[in-house]
């Protein structure tokens, strides 16, 4: 995992939003993360730790406290973080779960923890999922992240000073060993488990003996197996036993078959004759009403022909009377309904005939509606102009206004150029006038030279001797020797700084003739310009409000025409609205309206009633004519349906209406006649059925005693019931015994197996809790733990050694005083200055740094080996660099620079000086009362 870039909103110390751009730090190399305590140092590496696994990097922080107390209520709180991963490029935001006020009203909100992460066009979404995915990803847990990448503030000193008991939790988190203690503790359980199993299973023998079943009681000396013979014995006894009670259960069953078939073939005749008796007295008075029942027949026999030639044609004649008098009240009301219809339709018709004026009335005012809309829109025509003109305006003072800023810059540059020049001659004139200075001092010194090298040939000159210089042989004024020291070589380079002070000036002087000619310029730019005047213009200017005006793409001549052609524009539109008002125009337009409105709905309501009443005059008019045409046929059938029903009753023999009315039944009366001449029939055939059938079955039969048959079975159910309760007693007793005998014998068995697995058990049991007789206690967990601490320690050998000039170096203790005492995570130190061990807390601060980091290390690098081949392409380390002198940091550092290698990026919190000037690449973090900066220095 390598960090591209992180962004944090209103976490932890930092208010705002803050950007950390890690690829400017470059792909590899050490940088520094430095600012004042409480900065926000740490807070970098919680962020990336909350982003991949929604935990902070150190162990004493919660997420709870991620939300930033400097940040607004309207400010989210969240984490972006972007890394690439074995060429992939991934993006996660992470929102902590927090509280804060309210934006509207009172009380506080909370907001829900989410998380997002971004790569190859895939999107997971959710807390628990992205944690998943970025464990998957990089192929560590958060504990291991956090052991092989981020090596959290103070924590990594845990594990070199904690208890073994301490540590073994440690390597635990670390390397989840908790399945090899979880392997020993079930062991353990097992062992016990089986050792009550076998336990248990000697006590239930001894309760299956206490429930065995015979004649002698079985003593606590009786062997198991004369037990289990006698049982045998007394076994096969009450099977034997059992076999005879069964066949003498037999023959009484037998017995009592014969004698229950007997009684119920003696019951069953004398239950026949009594029901053959019953039948013959039932029909001999049913024999007795037949009279009766054939005359209600007749009767019954007559309604029904009534009921059908006679009562049929009333009926229908009935119902066509009632069809005549229905129509003949319609045709009565429509005619009534009608006569009013035509007066209404009279009065309508009047109003009608006024249709025209109102309609002319209606055209006149939305025509002057019209007119007056069309000033409407010239008013907005104006107005907009107007808008239209302001704005342009706007755009001309702000050119004028940029032009003036420009002159008012112009300004700026001429006092300055004037005030830079006057500087310039000043310094420039000191510069004179000290090369003047050092001028004179060198030919001064020139000259004393000259005369000492004139003085030095003067003291060899002698009378009569040539001169060197001159030839003359007479000396007569030589020069005087002077003991001033001046080197030839002091002078030469004199001259040439002279030389090269001149050219410095030279140059000086044309930069101020340079600057001449620019103030010369700016002059001819402000000529006849008023600076006093320019402020005020701009001040007026600058009242205006500019908001929303762009002027980048105008050009001035072009917006001064537009301007002047809005302007004659505006006051052709004044002369068209002059002496109008839009007040005015608008009352008129909605009083016109509502004259418009109320004719339309006179007009609206004179067609509406108009045309419901022509439709009510047409309809009534249509309906008439047809129910004259109905009320003339039913006339008729009433005719016609009156003759036939008079015919249907004469034909029958009745001349009468009331003579058939007198004997004729009603429907119901009918029906109950039907019924119960029926339900007689019926019962009369039933009866000599039964008869027929029972003198059939009782044909040659007699009659049974009964009740001596039932006192002999009665005798012999007694017999059986002894029967049965001595058969029970065997039964129960023998089932009893052969339960009990298989339960001892397959309870035996278990028990030699149980016997067999204890022992198994508890050599496994202490050998994985480390309980072995004579031997130091090493559980199992344990063992593996010193394995992997055993590859920890190798690992930071190879730092701790070169920190220390191969001086130290981490041992696991082998040995233990007491065979009692656990042993496998005590850690010591070897001294090869003094070749003894000694006790890891004997080493000073600096040295127990050094040892921390190593360990620390050693442990990211072992986690790597067994985390399948995970790649590390970033760490982070926090603080601890401020315990270690020059020599010992220097020492750490190369070590760390170590790990920097192969692409790899080692990210440093501390503050300690040395370290400053030493990284030149650093996150820089500012505090103040308002919240935390950051800043890349590189």
């Amino acid at each position: 995992m390598k960090p591209i870039k992180l962004v944090v909103s209103a976490f932890g110390p930092y208010k705002d939003k803050i950007d950390i751009d890690f690829e400017r730090l470059g792909n590899d190399g050490i940088f520094l993360i430095t600012g004042d305590t409480g900065s926000g140092k740490t807070t970098i590496f919680d962020a990336i730790c909350f982003a991949l696994y929604g935990n902070a990097s150190g162990s004493k922080r919660e997420t709870v406290s991620f939300r930033s107390d400097f940040a607004s209520d309207d400010v989210k709180t969240f984490v972006k973080f972007n890394f690439s991963h074995k060429g992939i490029l991934y993006e996660i935001e992470r929102v902590p779960r927090y509280t804060r006020k309210k934006i509207r009203g009172e009380g506080v909100t909370t907001v829900g923890g989410d998380a997002s992460i971004i790569y190859d066009s895939n999107v997971i979404t959710g807390d628990k999922n992205v944690t998943e995915k970025c464990t998957e990803i990089l192929g560590i847990n958060v504990n291991q992240f956090k052991q092989i990448v981020m090596i959290a503030q103070g924590e990594f000193m845990d594990l070199l000073f904690a208890k073994p008991k301490d540590r073994a939790d440690i390597l635990r988190h670390i390397f989840d060993t908790s399945v090899y203690r979880d392997i020993s503790e079930v062991l353990k359980s097992r062992y016990r488990e089986k050792k009550r199993e076998y336990e248990d299973c000697k006590l239930s023998i001894n309760t299956y003996l206490a429930t065995i079943e015979l004649e002698d009681k079985i003593s606590d000396s009786d062997n198991i197996d004369d037990v289990m013979t006698l049982l045998e014995k007394e076994n096969k006894k009450d099977k034997k036993l059992e076999k005879e009670l069964e066949e003498k259960k037999k023959k009484i069953e037998i017995d009592i078959k014969m004698l229950t078939d007997k009684i119920s073939d003696g019951k069953l005749i004398q239950e026949n004759l009594n029901n053959l008796n019953n039948n013959k007295e039932i029909l001999n008075k049913l024999m007795l009403e037949k009279e009766d029942y054939d005359n209600r027949e007749l009767v019954l026999n007559k309604s029904k022909e009534i009921w059908d030639k006679v009562i049929s044609k009333r009926n229908d004649l009935e119902e066509t009377e009632k069809k005549y008098n229905l129509k003949k009240d319609e045709l009565y009301n429509d005619l009534k309904l009608y006569k009013d219809t035509e007066k209404k339709f009279k009065e309508i018709s009047k109003s009608y005939k006024d249709l025209d004026s109102f309609r002319d009335k209606a055209l006149k005012i939305k025509e002057a509606i019209k007119e007056f809309e069309n000033k409407i829109i010239v008013f907005e025509e104006y107005e907009l102009m107007k808008e239209k003109l302001d704005y342009k305006n706007l755009c001309l003072n702000l050119i004028n206004l940029n032009k003036k800023m420009e002159l008012m810059d112009e300004f700026g540059k001429y006092h300055k150029l004037k005030k830079q020049i006057a500087k310039e001659k000043k310094e420039l004139q000191k510069e004179k006038d000290k090369y003047i200075s050092d001028n004179k001092t060198y030919l001064d010194d020139y000259n004393l030279f000259l005369s000492s090298q004139a003085g030095i040939l003067a003291k060899t000159l002698k009378n009569g001797e040539p001169c060197p210089l001159c030839g003359s042989i007479e000396h007569p004024k030589k020069a005087v020797y002077t003991d001033k020291n001046i080197k030839k070589e002091d002078l030469d380079a004199e001259k040439n700084r002279l030389d090269k002070y001149k050219l410095y000036l030279d140059d000086r002087l044309n930069a101020i003739n340079n600057l001449d000619k620019e103030y010369s310029l700016i002059l001819q730019k402000l000529d006849k310009i008023s600076e006093e005047e320019l402020i005020k213009d701009i001040e007026k200017l600058n009242k205006c409000n500019y908001q929303n005006v762009d002027v980048g793409s105008i050009v001035l001549d072009e917006l001064v025409k537009e301007i002047t052609e809005l302007e004659l524009r505006i006051k052709e539109k004044e002369k068209i609205l002059k002496n109008s008002s839009l007040d005015i125009i608008k009352k008129k337009i909605e009083l016109d309206s509502k004259k418009l409105a109320d004719i339309n709905n006179k007009i609206n309501d004179i067609l509406k009633k108009y045309n419901i009443i022509n439709q009510e005059k047409i309809k009534y008019e249509t309906s008439i004519e047809l129910l004259k045409k109905e009320v003339f046929n039913l006339e008729n059938d009433v005719k016609n349906k009156t003759d036939l029903y008079e015919k249907s009753y004469h034909e029958l023999g009745y001349k009468e209406e009331n003579d058939y009315k007198k004997i004729v039944l009603g429907k119901e009366e009918m029906i109950s006649y039907e019924e119960e001449i029926r339900k007689y029939q019926d019962n009369v055939i039933d009866v000599k059925s039964k008869i027929t059938t029972l003198e059939g079955v009782m044909k040659g039969k007699k009659g049974i005693n009964v009740d001596n048959l039932i006192e002999k079975k009665n005798n012999l159910n007694k017999q059986d019931e002894y029967v049965n309760l001595s058969l029970k007693e065997v039964d129960n007793r023998l089932s009893n015994n052969l339960r009990i005998y298989n339960k001892i014998k397959s309870v035996c068995e278990t028990l030699l197996k149980l016997e067999h697995d204890v022992s198994i058990y508890k050599d496994l049991s202490d050998t994985a809790n480390g309980n072995i007789v004579g031997k130091n206690k090493l559980e199992f967990e344990q063992y593996v733990q010193a394995s992997y601490f055993d590859r920890v320690i190798e690992n930071a050998n190879q730092r701790f050694s070169y920190m220390t000039d191969d001086r130290y170096m981490l041992m696991r203790k082998n040995e233990s005083l007491k065979i009692s005492d656990k042993l496998g995570l005590e850690l010591e130190v070897m001294d090869f200055y003094t070749g003894k061990k000694r006790d890891i807390k004997s080493l000073s601060g600096g040295e127990s740094f050094k040892a921390a980091l190593s360990l620390s290390l050693g442990m990211s690098d072992t986690i790597q080996m067994y985390s399948g081949g995970i790649v590390v392409e970033a760490m982070f380390i926090d603080e601890g660099f401020g315990s270690l002198d020059i020599e010992s940091l220097e020492a750490a550092m190369n070590a760390i620079v170590s790990l920097s290698k192969d692409n790899r990026m080692i990210g440093i919190i501390s503050h300690v000086t040395e370290l400053k000037s030493r990284i030149d690449k650093k996150i820089v973090i500012e505090k103040s009362n308002m919240g935390s900066k950051v800043s890349v220095v590189v």
